[in-house]
């Protein structure tokens, strides 16, 4: 079979890039990007800049790599409701969450004409180099956390707070009614904060399993967003109390 073929050769070494591949499988350019992606879904490799990355027991895995992973199917629920929310000529930042690359991926994929997406996110950057989206991308740049597949640090922080984009949309690791969303890390927290300062619009994608966790650092309250978009996986009895809140819960699936 094509992809075991494939996926035997990309085991041999970590890293690999795309013409390298399409060499030594003797497959066309739009075949080995289908065959990578499915690959990559199954959580077997990671697309970086010009290639990929195998993910394997001899090699580590980046906290990134199992976060994407995870609820991958949720999160694509949320990717096709929040495209609503944009329209053509939008300059939108998209936060380095998993959600947001899968939301980000939507946008590269959708027809729309003149988007500019500015991203923390070094993994949009790799999925944009792949395609041939009509999409801007503009890059934060900043410190790489190698971890966490994103740039930040007081450079990153500075450059979101700088720009005049019209509608941020970013996820968090934790949301609860009464403490809002809140993440694991204070260089995310500093991010986050910042890309909610920078723009009137503001919309949280958070994933179903997110809801009645609570970390540490607290990034904001719910109302501050125009939306938080989430998954069917939500149960209807914490839906009820989020609305009843009066707070923009937006359901998809």
């Amino acid at each position: 079979m094509r992809i075991n073929k494939l996926l035997a050769i990309l085991q041999k070494k970590r890293f690999h890039s795309i013409d390298e591949l399409k060499k030594k499988t003797g497959t066309l350019h739009a075949t080995i990007h289908r065959d990578l992606n499915a690959l990559a879904m199954e959580g077997k490799i990671r697309k970086t800049y010009g290639g990929v990355e195998t993910i394997s027991e001899k090699y580590s895995t980046r906290e990134y790599d199992k976060r994407i992973n995870i609820n991958s199917d949720l999160k694509m629920e949320i990717a096709r409701a929040a495209l609503k929310y944009i329209s053509p000529g939008d300059h939108v930042f998209l936060d380095a969450s998993s959600t947001c690359y899968f939301f980000g991926r939507a946008i590269m994929q959708s027809r729309m004409k003149a988007i500019t997406i500015v991203t923390n996110s070094l993994h949009l950057l790799a999925e944009y180099r792949q395609n041939d989206s009509a999409v801007k991308l503009v890059s934060t740049g900043g410190s790489v956390d190698r971890e966490l597949g994103a740039f930040f640090g007081l450079f990153t922080t500075d450059f979101i707070m700088r720009i005049g984009v019209a509608k941020t949309f970013i996820s968090a690791a934790g949301c609860t009614i009464e403490g809002g969303i809140s993440t694991t890390s204070e260089v995310i927290l500093g991010a986050l904060k910042a890309a909610i300062a920078a723009a009137p619009q503001r919309y949280c994608l958070v994933d179903s399993t997110k809801f009645g966790r609570e970390y540490l650092f607290k990034v904001a309250k719910l109302d501050v967003f125009g939306a938080i978009i989430t998954d069917g996986g939500i149960g209807q009895q914490l839906a009820r109390k989020i609305r009843q809140a009066g707070l923009p819960l937006v359901i998809n699936g």
